[in-house]
């Protein structure tokens, strides 16, 4: 005799803080094995260590079925142009824009109505504009493509370059494959430090002393980008708490007692992945190409651990490609809808823009382009 499979009453909860967060981590952790599209950024231990010293708020839409977790999706609903200007309501990833990677877990079975009641609860949230970058996940433009259908003007723009490097279990292996200017841009740099700088040393971050590899790190970002208080602040926070997880590692070059290059990573040790996500060096040490030097360094470091990708995150630059095996593409999608404050925002953006890019220049010393 043929029984009908019992119908399922998935069950969509939302969660708005840690203890919440808390109840759900084995069940967090064995959905996100379950879910190929899965990032670091989407891993318990990175995620928690950011909703923890994160300033805005969010929530993280999860769908059970009774026990089971099979979905969940982290939002923020925060003011835009500026929490302290919120002119509009703007909906976006709870973790945007810190991390390079952006997307929901399902288990696969799971997709289809994951995306019907992610979609309907996302339409009942009341907001006026929605930016959703930085997407790897291809299941979430089917959620915004819903968006859409519910009334919002859709823009997509220019998709973001993602590089990385399936690496061999040894490190001559990774340079016997590379090209030959490749090659020698990686070894030449290390072994002219080692000839020019006699005191020169390789450090990383222990316990013990993080908190000096963190801030020799954003010194040497800012030597090249330029920052602010509130940005350093704000990374200070974010490093420190994923160190204390277990998913960060900093590694800085010395002259003696002075940095002169350093890199952050997030990994993901159960997905053998080493995800390069900030690197910084000193421009009066160029003559050792510095930034060559710390990321040789990085690679060196991801294979004698065992992982099996080094992932350079979003962003096109050349010589990510020299190294890359592979590229993927992050998807960028903004949505509005028909409100006043919508309309109200659209117009007093382009004020708004000029004026804080006018502020960063100031307080960063950076030229204006």
């Amino acid at each position: 005799m043929n029984l009908a499979a019992a119908p399922r009453s998935l069950e969509l909860i939302r969660i708005d803080d840690l203890a919440g967060f808390d109840a759900l981590r084995g069940a967090w952790d064995d959905l996100r094995r379950a879910d190929p599209y899965a990032s670091v950024f989407l891993s318990s231990a990175w995620l928690r260590a950011f909703l923890a010293v994160s300033p805005l708020p969010w929530s993280i839409l999860a769908l059970r079925d009774g026990g089971r977790l099979v979905a969940a999706l982290p939002i923020s609903l925060r003011g835009s142009p500026h929490p302290k200007l919120p002119i509009a309501r703007q909906l976006t990833f709870a973790s945007a824009p810190f991390a390079d990677y952006q997307g929901m877990l399902c288990r696969p079975a799971d997709e289809p109505e994951a995306i019907e009641r992610f979609a309907d609860a996302l339409s009942a949230t009341p907001w006026d504009i929605a930016s959703f970058t930085d997407v790897l996940d291809p299941r979430f433009a089917a959620i915004v493509e819903r968006l859409r259908d519910g009334g919002a003007t859709l823009e997509e723009s220019e998709t973001t370059p993602c590089s990385a490097i399936d690496l061999p279990s040894d490190w001559t292996e990774l340079l016997a494959r590379l090209s030959k200017p490749t090659r020698r841009s990686t070894l030449r740099p290390m072994k002219m430090i080692a000839e020019s700088l006699p005191n020169w040393r390789a450090t990383a971050a222990t316990a013990a002393d993080v908190d000096a590899h963190i801030e020799a790190l954003l010194d040497l970002n800012a030597l090249r980008w330029g920052t602010t208080a509130d940005r350093n602040d704000k990374y200070r926070r974010l490093f420190r708490a994923t160190f204390a997880a277990g998913c960060l590692r900093i590694n800085v070059l010395w002259d003696g007692n002075h940095a002169f290059a350093g890199s952050a990573a997030f990994v993901d040790p159960e997905r053998g992945v080493y995800a390069d996500y900030l690197l910084g060096h000193d421009p009066t040490y160029g003559r050792f190409s510095p930034g060559k030097a710390i990321l040789g360094t990085c690679i060196q470091e991801a294979i004698d651990g065992g992982f099996r990708t080094f992932d350079f995150m979003r962003g096109g630059e050349a010589y990510k490609g020299s190294y890359a095996t592979r590229e993927t593409h992050n998807r960028h999608f903004a949505l509005a809808r028909g409100s006043a404050r919508a309309r109200l925002l659209r117009l007093l953006q382009p004020l708004y823009d000029a004026v804080r890019a006018a502020a960063v220049r100031i307080r960063t010393r950076r030229p204006a382009p």
